[in-house]
């Protein structure tokens, strides 16, 4: 492993939803980082891992946001060669669990279903996310794994406006059923939340209107509104 701090320009970062364990942006955040800059506030480097020649975002999404507010080019950068995706992702998670904006009970169950793919212990992930073991397996099932077959109920990621329609006629345990009202509960905390982000960047004046793609967006939303 090598360690190197460099000046990155913004656009050659690499997001990769899949590694990265924070779901969406608080825009909030990121406006609040930028002001704080605009006055001396300084921040640590954010960190990069170069992978398969990309330079993939590892922590700092919030912060290089912030940096694209301010329209600069370049942020600095810890940036790490040798880590393997396995490294890079455990890397992601440790550092975003313990600093910055607290994971929501939905990323870290995200990231939780993804460490079990990929053959991880629930102590391992008890101990990366930050869960007691003795509470584990609970908090990994209420929403999406069936108390009594194991099977997947809900994917929290599919649901929009009816957490509970394409499951009709079909028969579960009270504890199945419990499981699936925390899932709708839980879409509907997210989806108050990216609506409280719009409506920051929007009275922030945080929206980009010189981007044709932007501006095409915000005409659909006044249509649907």
């Amino acid at each position: 492993m090598v360690k190197r701090l460099k000046n990155i320009e913004l656009s050659k970062i690499k997001f990769d939803e899949e590694i990265y364990p924070r779901s969406q942006v608080v825009w909030q955040v990121a406006y609040d980082y930028s002001e704080s800059m605009k006055v001396g506030s300084k921040f640590p480097p954010i960190v990069l891992a170069l992978y398969r020649r990309q330079l993939v975002l590892v922590d700092g999404r919030h912060r290089t946001e912030a940096y694209k507010l301010q329209k600069k080019k370049t942020i600095k950068a810890e940036v790490y060669t040798g880590w393997n995706y396995k490294r890079i992702f455990e890397e992601a998670i440790r550092r975003n669990i313990q600093h910055g904006k607290s994971l929501s009970p939905y990323e870290k169950r995200r990231i939780a279903l993804k460490l079990r793919q990929m053959r991880y212990n629930l102590k391992e992930v008890s101990k990366m996310i930050q869960v007691p073991l003795d509470k584990i397996e609970d908090f990994i099932g209420q929403r999406m794994i069936s108390a009594t077959t194991g099977k997947t109920l809900v994917d929290r990621e599919t649901i929009v406006k009816s957490p509970l329609k394409h499951l009709a006629g079909k028969t579960f345990k009270r504890k199945d059923f419990q499981a699936i009202q925390e899932a709708q509960k839980g879409h509907v905390r997210d989806q108050i939340g990216l609506l409280k982000d719009l409506i920051s960047l929007i009275k922030n004046g945080l929206l980009d209107t010189s981007n044709k793609r932007v501006n095409e967006l915000l005409e659909e939303l006044k249509i649907l509104i």
